[in-house]
This record gives structure tokens, sequence and C-alpha cells, in this order.
């Protein structure tokens, strides 16, 4: 049967011809016997390959960080100490060999005669001997460095970004002059990027002359793809797009991490260095959930958890936030449930639903965060006659994220992985709960967890316990 839906229209597209993505033409050599082949013709099919990579990598792949590349302070030395017992033996025997030369040197002086010239030599000598080793032992590090841990990524041209070994950072000496100026005294957050960059390597000199030209008196024999990195006070502009392989880029550079608290000659905290804002490799962002209010898992008392619930608090509810706008259009009755699983004795087992309502929600636009607490969703000041939750209760938690579409009208990834969404900064928990230690690092190497597992429109779930009633001390026997 067919739909009575009637089907929309395609809206007009809303890029122009500046927008598209930079494809080039794609043209291969048509080889001949007797062909003369000239510069042009081996640059073409060196071209015609790594267009069609970067195509590639582009629509097939996307772009982001694809493993490693990770960011943290370098270890360096903060005071400036010789770094050896051997090494502050030698000093000792050195002062001591020049303090005895300078006393001879005194000795001729303090008696009128001429200081001998091999005299001034071996003190000279002892100087320049200490001022070679202060320097090699006590070389002053530069100020504020991080190291860029090795590792692969891909632009969003395309382009592989590999950094073979660690590359050390400073980042004041990578501020542009304009930033310094900005910076000041006061800390402020930098962000590092890493840029795909060609460098000519291997100087060459041609045997014969260019048709056009004379002999160049020096040439390069080959092209190193390299990569370099860039430090600024001002973010990269984000990618809005909503797919990332018939439309170009905005910018070509990778956020690898964002640095708080940046002031020169401060060492930097490992907690400033956040690399989370960075993009992992996919052809499309998901929005996830990166909070919520509760613990996961967590056994609450009674009064506690009735609290949070917001059966007993106006301004209590479950809380979710997520990483970049949704849709508050898909935001519906249904798509957030809460479930009731009675315990204790007598009537435990029984399931019955907690009917609820979104609260604060506006009519139409985006938000980043929903709160949803028992209710009567036609009723706002119908919460009297709602049950509250009892002694050994369970609630379950569900959020049914496929039906909860980002700008671009896409689900939520929000698989809750191993439970690991964490609680929000002002989030009550219980007493004495304490996060799990084991995969406290998610799988891609640094945190904080959110949700997802890569499949958008995973559901999310979870669920918190009531504690049993609390005993009364038994009295002592008389």
């Amino acid at each position: 049967m067919d739909s009575t839906m009637p089907y929309a229209k395609q809206p007009p597209s809303r890029h122009d011809a500046r927008e598209c993505a930079p494809v080039p033409e794609f043209r291969r050599n048509q080889f001949v016997y007797g062909q003369l082949m000239g510069v042009a013709d081996f640059r073409a099919e060196q071209s015609y390959f790594r267009e069609k990579l970067r195509l590639t990598n582009r629509c097939m792949h996307g772009y982001g960080v694809v493993c490693g590349l990770l960011v943290h302070p370098a270890d360096d030395p903060r005071d400036c100490a010789p770094d050896g017992g051997s090494t502050k033996a030698e000093q000792d025997k050195l002062k001591h060999e020049l303090d005895a030369l300078e006393q001879k040197r005194k000795e001729f002086v303090d008696s009128g005669k001429p200081v001998p010239a091999d005299l001034l030599t071996a003190i000279d000598d002892v100087k320049k001997k200490l001022a070679q080793l202060h320097d090699r032992s006590c070389a002053e590090a530069p100020p504020v460095r991080v190291v860029i841990d090795c590792g692969i990524a891909l632009d969003c041209q395309g382009n592989e970004l590999v950094v073979r070994r660690p590359l050390t950072v400073d980042l004041w000496r990578e501020l542009s002059a304009d930033d310094r100026k900005r910076i000041g005294d006061e800390a402020q957050p930098v962000y590092l990027t890493l840029c795909y960059c060609e460098q000519p390597v291997d100087p060459i000199r041609p045997v014969l002359a260019d048709q056009c030209g004379a002999v160049a008196d020096c040439a390069y024999g080959k092209m190193r793809e390299s990569v370099q990195v860039t430090v600024s006070l001002t973010p990269p502009e984000a990618d809005q797009r909503c797919e990332t392989c018939c439309s170009a880029c905005g910018e070509c550079c990778l956020l690898l991490a964002r640095i708080d608290g940046f002031k020169p000659g401060t060492p930097i905290d490992p907690v400033a260095i956040h690399n989370e804002v960075r993009r992992r490799l996919t052809t499309y962002q998901s929005v996830v959930i990166t909070g919520v209010n509760w613990a996961h898992g967590g056994q609450y008392d009674r009064d506690t958890a009735n609290k949070v619930f917001g059966f007993d608090d106006d301004a209590g509810g479950i809380e979710i936030h997520f990483s970049r706008p949704v849709r508050v259009s898909s935001i519906k009755r249904g798509v957030v449930e809460l479930w009731r699983i009675d315990g204790g004795g007598g009537r435990a087992g029984n399931i019955s639903e907690i009917p609820g309502r979104f609260v604060d929600l506006p009519k139409s636009g985006t938000v980043t965060k929903i709160r949803y607490r028992p209710g009567d969703a036609g009723d706002a000041q119908d919460d009297e006659n709602r049950d509250r939750l009892e002694y050994e209760d369970r609630v379950l938690i569900t959020v049914r994220c496929a039906f909860i579409l980002d700008e671009c009208c896409r689900p939520v990834d929000g698989a809750n992985v191993g439970g690991n969404v964490p609680p929000l900064k002002d989030a009550t928990l219980p007493d004495g709960f304490v996060a799990s230690a084991e995969c406290a690092v998610p799988p891609w190497g640094y945190g904080p967890w959110t949700s997802g597992n890569g499949t958008p429109g995973s559901t999310f779930d979870s669920w918190i316990m009531v504690a049993a009633k609390k005993k009364p001390p038994s009295e002592p026997i008389k």
C-alpha cells in the first residue's frame, strides 16, 4: 500500500560553486611507443593517484585522528641543576684548580712581578671548561613545552598527517607576534593544531637545460610530506557541515588539544590539556551524551533518590547533556521513560511506569540539555498523587536516542557503554560512591567518557537502586 504521507520535496542546494570540494579533473597518461615524456607528464602521473587517494580518504573515511597524537606536558626539569654526581665532581675539581691558579696570579701581582703568559693561558682554559660544563649540564629548558605523541591522522582535505616520533612544542615560541601581545600576563587558553605541509629535499644539479630557460644552479629532487604545528589564542573554525565529501572545508588544520590557563613561564598542569576537543576519524561526528546528573548503578537512600528524580523538589529531575545542539521538535513524550521495579517484601517485582514531563523545554529551536521529572505532562501541578520511591525500589532510565535528532537530522549516538557516561559536576551522588577504576580511560586513550559505540541511534540505558531501610540499633540487654 502506498503511503498516505506526501513526499517532501528536495530542498535546493545551499552551496555555490566556490563551496564545492576541490576535486581536480582526473587525467591519466596514455602511453604509446616512442612517446617523449616530460616533467609535466611525470607530475601528472603522480597527481592522478594522489588525488584519487585524497578523494577516497575524505569520502570513505572522513577525517580526524586515527591513532596516537596525544598532547601532554614535556618532562622538562624546572630547576637548573647539574644532572649527575660525576658532573658535579668535575665542576668542583675545575673550581679548585681555578682557585689555585688565581692565587698564583695574585702572588705575582702582589710582588710586582709580571704574570707568566702560560699561567694566564691556563686560567683562561679552566674558565672555558667550566663554561662548557655549565652549558652542558645546566642548560635552561624552555619555560612552557608540550609533547605530541607519534600517531596518524587525516585532515579534511584527505591528506595524511604522520608524526613518526614525538614532537616537542614550545608554546610561547609558536605563538604569533600578535598573540604574544594579546596574552599579556593573564592566563588564557591556547589551541594546538596539526597542519599538512610539503618540504623540498635532496638538492640536485640538473644536467640538461629547461626548454624555457637555462640550466638551474640547484633544484630539489624530491618532495617530503610533513606536518607543521601551530599554536593560537583563537580557536579554529568549527565544522558545521552535514557531510564532508562534496563540500569544501573551511579549516584545513586539525585541532589536537585545547590547553587552558597558559601563561608564559608557568608549567602546564596535565589536567589543563583537553585532548577530547579533537575529532576522531569519522565521516560524520555524531552527537553523544556527555553527562547526566545521577550515578549509574548507584545505591541512593530513599530521600535522596526522591529528591534527585524530582518527587520532593520542583528543581529536581534527571538531566542529560549533549555534546552539540539537538532539535527540540524531536524530543517528544516517550523519548525518555522511567520505570519502577518494586522492591522489598510483598509486592516486590511489579513493574510500573513513572509518568513524567520535560521541564523548561522551549517550543522550538535546539537545546544542549534536557530535564525530565515525574508528573503529569498535561498538568504541571499534579504531583501530589504521584507515588514516591520506596525502599529497595529500582528505577530504570531509558532514552531512545534514535528519535533525538541533531541539526543535520541525524540521530544521537547514545549507547551507555559500560555505564561510563560520567555524572555532571553538580550531580547528587550516593553516600560512599566511588567511580570504578577499571576502564577509567576510554579506548581512544583520553577522557572523559561519553556515550557512543559508533552506531547512531543506540538506546541509552541506565538505572539506580534505592537502599533498604536502615534498622534501628538494638538496645543492650540489661
